[in-house]
């Protein structure tokens, strides 16, 4: 009975909860537009790459095409996915460093993370923040201007360099 109880209680909040996330992503990324961040943050990428904002722009539009990246992950059922496999991919794929930045400035997406679990951080008393899996640090970067102290964990060397870079431009640590 408690079982179904939860289910049910699941059922009538999820159209609420589904309602609310999609209002808020749409908020953040109206935000995003009217700031101008997408644009920002393609000069940032064009800045550490030294390419045109253009260039920046048309290699995240192109994906995974322009590197052919991914092969390591496609016998994956086959074979399983090997440290080795993963490796060879981060160390090969230079491809994040154009995807993870602007995907994220289009719809303001670590801000509105931010903004979700800053009450229950510091409901908890809660400085530090491990971003593990970090990727090219903008949710540490909006952690930190919001008065936290994160910390930055990737697997990929070229997004931690990338990553370290973006926090030095900003006077991080």
């Amino acid at each position: 009975m408690i079982g179904e109880f939860s289910y049910l209680r699941h059922g009538l909040q999820y159209p609420i909860k589904s309602w609310k996330n999609k209002f808020l992503k749409r908020t953040y990324k109206q935000s995003a537009m009217n700031t101008g961040l997408y644009e920002e943050v393609a000069l940032e990428v064009a800045e550490y790459t030294n390419e045109s904002v253009d260039d920046v722009k048309r290699k995240h539009r192109a994906g995974f095409s322009l590197e052919n990246s991914g092969s390591e992950f496609d016998d994956q059922r086959q074979e399983g996915l090997s440290e080795e496999k993963v490796r060879a991919f981060y160390e090969r794929c230079f491809f994040y460093i154009y995807e993870l930045p602007l995907w994220n400035a289009e719809s303001n997406r670590p801000r509105m993370l931010v903004d979700i679990m800053r009450p229950y951080l510091k409901r908890f008393n809660c400085k530090s923040v491990l971003d593990v899996g970090g990727g090219a640090g903008d949710l540490c970067i909006e952690f930190k201007k919001n008065n936290f102290d994160p910390v930055y964990f990737d697997i990929s060397e070229k997004l931690t360099e990338f990553s370290k870079w973006r926090f030095q431009r900003r006077g991080f640590h």
